[in-house]
């Protein structure tokens, strides 16, 4: 009995395209940090919904199909089931049981395709029963470590992956693609909201230090330099590198190119998007500087 009523109630809990929920906040996130898209989202519908600690249920946005890593579940004073969640797409939940010797495969094993400016990376350590989503990060991790015992952190890889496809470049190709221009941003009061951030201190006091094991964040942290943030009504391509000028302004102008890392786009609103833009400070055939980790 228990078995069928498990059964039944596995699979898709909700369809938030058909409007069988009141979608109250939402954001749809790519981070360079991150193996896969990711979208936060709250809502509130008529039913309970089930949601378990394995791949069998999920419910559907924008015609993908999203798995919660987080759920927080409540009544609201309309009497109604309140969600606030943190999804990854279903294929994050892949679990890879063939060995896949480069990045095609992997894409294929995902149900996916590698982009047309892919590559298709060996994988020297062919790792099975993982998750997509976890081998993707530790076929990362270990390409970082490859990279910084060779001294070439461009050969490091950068994989990521959507509900479509797999983009599968090193870091080197990564950095040196054509930069895109946002020249057309203007600095416009309640339109675009430009920041400047720099954490690279806190990032290196944040990173393993000397003897310890090193894992991607550590590299990433060393890797990125100033940053900067812009809210505006314009999407940016992520992991793209762009030359940032502004129409109205030079003082806010860059001479280098930065990487787009991360790219937020609120579901509710007009002026949404929130781009974050890196420099990405190494030097082909050097080493990261460990004792200051910082390049200032």
């Amino acid at each position: 009995m228990d078995k069928q009523r498990s059964q039944k109630r596995a699979g898709e809990q909700i369809n938030l395209d058909k409007g069988e929920a009141q979608i109250l906040q939402g954001k749809i996130i790519d981070d360079i940090r991150m193996p896969c898209a990711s979208l936060k989202i709250v809502f509130e519908c008529s039913n309970k919904l089930n949601f378990t600690p394995d791949n069998q249920c999920y419910f559907t946005y924008k015609n993908y199909h999203w798995i919660p890593i987080v759920v927080n579940e409540g009544l609201s004073p309309n009497n109604t089931w309140h969600y606030e969640m943190n999804s990854l797409p279903v294929e994050a939940f892949q679990l890879i049981t063939k060995p896949a010797e480069d990045t095609m495969i992997l894409a294929r094993a995902m149900n996916l395709q590698l982009t047309t400016s892919s590559s298709s990376l060996k994988i020297p350590c062919p790792i099975i029963n993982y998750y997509s989503s976890l081998l993707v990060q530790e076929i990362r991790r270990q390409s970082f470590n490859r990279a910084y015992i060779n001294k070439q952190m461009g050969d490091a890889y950068f994989i990521y992956f959507d509900s479509n496809s797999m983009y599968s470049v090193t870091w080197k190709q990564l950095v040196n693609q054509k930069a895109k221009s946002l020249e057309n941003y203007e600095i416009v009061n309640g339109q675009n909201t430009v920041k400047f951030i720099d954490e690279r201190v806190q990032a290196y006091f944040a990173s393993a230090i000397g003897p310890e094991v090193w894992k991607q964040p550590d590299y990433l942290n060393r890797m990125f330099g100033r940053k900067i943030q812009i809210q505006t009504t314009t999407p940016a391509i992520f992991a793209n590198m762009y030359t940032i000028r502004f129409t109205d302004t030079d003082a806010l102008d860059q001479e280098k190119s930065f990487l787009c890392i991360k790219s937020e786009c609120d579901i509710n609103e007009a002026n949404g998007f929130i781009n974050t833009f890196a420099e990405v400070n190494y030097i082909e055939k050097e080493k990261i500087n460990v004792s200051t980790g910082l390049n200032i």
